[in-house]
């Protein structure tokens, strides 16, 4: 029999660590939860978009919310075009050239990626991440998988840097 102090303890609401929680939508559909290893999947074009729930010839919108804890930190969203069903390459490199520029987003680069959020997005985020609609007042473009693939460095490491950053 192992000895208590030899195991992990298991998460608890108190864990302050980074993270992020993935949702994703699609022109007229609800915010819905993803799991992050089927968003990174989705973003090297490893597998369909219709896993999500995105209508055949449809963009795939992807919003992270990176957290500390359950506590939101930042809120971030990606139009992320398609091609018979999965993420082109065109549309990581638009998601990475919004993302990466010093002076935030154009307007129209602002209005491309934010543009299919359903209208009620602030509401479905706190319900869906128990935290109050006000953390989501404002949503970036952008997010943890572009900023990594600029920056060349792991989702962690963006994640962990984003709540440090906005501490």
């Amino acid at each position: 029999m192992k000895n208590q102090s030899d195991q992990t303890p298991p998460e608890t609401k108190n864990d302050d660590r980074p993270n992020v929680a993935y949702l994703t939508t699609a022109p007229g559909r609800p915010l819905e939860p993803a799991p992050p290893a089927r968003v990174w999947a989705a973003w090297n074009a490893q597998t369909t978009v219709d896993r999500f729930r995105v209508p055949p010839g449809h963009d795939l919108t992807v919003v992270s919310v990176v957290r500390r804890g359950l506590q939101p930190v930042c809120a971030f969203a990606v139009r992320l075009g398609t091609h018979k069903g999965r993420v082109t390459p065109a549309a990581v490199y638009a998601a990475c050239q919004a993302a990466g520029r010093p002076e935030g987003a154009s307007g129209a680069e602002r209005a491309y990626h934010l543009g299919d959020l359903p209208a009620d997005h602030r509401t479905q985020l706190a319900v869906y991440l128990d935290a109050p609609a006000v953390h989501f007042d404002e949503v970036l473009v952008g997010g943890p998988l572009p900023l990594a693939r600029i920056a060349r460095m792991s989702v962690a490491e963006i994640v962990a840097h984003l709540c440090e950053e906005n501490a």
